[in-house]
């Protein structure tokens, strides 16, 4: 089982995003850009799946996959904020190697044990790699 776990770290990555949100209050101001961070995981198709509110008023965005230091640049897909979905690529080859692709499974019942690996979001560790296990 802990083998299994750790391939699917080689799945898991970590978002780093640059975000200018709209100022309600003044409609033709932009508030000022700030920084986030999210996770991600790497599905077939080069392609990379994610939360809408991780993207949501994306200026910028760089992955970086477990194990690797580089960020690379991320390109969106596609968002669907009605399911808190988005898709990413990364154009760069050099991203794809050593990523493993998740495949999706079997639907979980109700009170189904599950686990969920993450990236630590701590706003505090931007640069650790660090994951988050539940």
């Amino acid at each position: 089982k802990r083998r299994a776990l750790r391939q699917v770290y080689t799945s898991v990555c970590k978002l780093f995003v640059w975000k200018t949100e709209p100022n309600y209050a003044l409609p033709w101001q932009m508030r000022p850009q700030r920084q986030s961070s999210g996770s991600a995981f790497v599905i077939s198709g080069r392609r990379v799946l994610t939360n809408a509110h991780v993207l949501s008023n994306a200026s910028q965005v760089l992955i970086r996959a477990h194990g690797d230091s580089k960020r690379y640049v991320a390109r969106t897909l596609a968002v669907a904020h009605d399911c808190d979905l988005a898709m990413l690529t990364v154009d760069d080859d050099e991203f794809w190697t050593g990523v493993r692709e998740l495949a999706f499974s079997h639907v979980p019942h109700l009170q189904d044990s599950v686990v969920v690996v993450g990236v630590s979001c701590n706003p505090l560790c931007t640069r650790s790699a660090s994951f988050s296990l539940t």
